[in-house]
Order: structure tokens, then sequence, then C-alpha cells
């Protein structure tokens, strides 16, 4: 997903009211990206993807409350629960030319060592700063704190970021597998 043309924007957690409200964990660095598109895409597992036009986004406490043209009834919100909220790469205003925090999914991380620690899995900046979920080689799932003196490198070609955790983080997770 992160070299196609679309990016992952959000996911459909649950349905808001009778008039087909969706609520909506975003992934994008700001709420403004909703407000700002003239379409997005709902896409459900094994399904094709979705067009529609938002009418309203606003911000609820963690979540996005969205309305989107067509879909009027909480019936029809319920059955896009677990959809992914797709987004073109290109109908986001801001987003000529930067990285954004979706390409980050499937990158190699790797320690200042060399070492190979494991794959971005999710990349969340909903309590304000980023967080990174780096799965391992054993599958056990490290949340790591993505800020500017714990990032050495990030290689946009390789698609690999170089990191130097804070003292402990690491071992904090081995020793919960012991």
């Amino acid at each position: 997903m992160a070299n196609s043309g679309f990016v992952v924007a959000g996911k459909v957690v649950r349905a808001h009211g009778l008039r087909g409200e969706l609520s909506v964990l975003s992934y994008a660095d700001s709420p403004r990206l909703f407000g700002a598109l003239q379409r997005l895409y709902l896409k459900l597992p094994g399904r094709r993807p979705m067009k529609y036009r938002p009418t309203a986004a606003r911000s609820r406490g963690d979540f996005l409350l969205l309305s989107l043209d067509g879909l009027s009834s909480r019936q029809e919100a319920l059955k896009l629960l677990e959809a992914e909220v797709w987004v073109r790469r290109r109908d986001i205003p801001w987003a000529k030319g930067e990285l954004l925090m979706a390409d980050l999914i499937g990158w190699e991380v790797e320690l200042a060592d060399g070492r190979k620690l494991g794959t971005i899995l999710e990349v969340q900046a909903a309590t304000g700063q980023e967080l990174w979920t780096i799965q391992d080689s054993l599958g056990r799932d490290i949340l790591f704190p993505a800020v500017e003196e714990f990032i050495l490198e990030v290689d946009e070609q390789a698609e690999k970021a170089v990191i130097d955790p804070p003292p402990g983080l690491l071992e904090l997770y081995q020793n919960e597998s012991s």
C-alpha cells in the first residue's frame, strides 16, 4: 500500500448516531485532512474500495466523526465497520513530496550497530506523539516513541529506518517474553 497511489488514513471502528455518521480511528497527522478531501474510499476486507464524498468531519476525543454523501442511516454505517479509509496520495494537499506516516508501514528497522530489529506494523499519533509499533523476529510488538533524538536515519529508497532507542526500552520487551 505504501508505494501505491493510496494512503490508509484510518479505520472505521463504529457507527455514531442514527444518521450514518462513522467513528473513525484516524492515522492522519492532522484531522484537517478529512475536511480538505473531495473524495475518499472505504475498503472492506475481500471487497473493492467504495468511493465516497465526505460532507463533514469533526474530532471527538481520540476519534474522528465522519459524514459521507449517500450514507444516511445507522444500518448503512454498521455495514462499514472495520473498513479501512483510503485516500489518494494526490488528493492530500500538503503531501506533495512529503513522507507520510502511512508510508513507514512495512519498513525495516535497524539499530545503530546494524542489527535488524524488525518491521514497522503501525504508526500512530493519537497521543500527540508519533508512536511506531515494530514487530521483531520473534513476533513481539515493540512500541517505539518516534522522536527525532531516537531516529538516526530514514532511508526512503531502501524503506529503512535506523534507530537508537532510549536506554532500557528493548530490554523491557525482551524481559516481557522471558
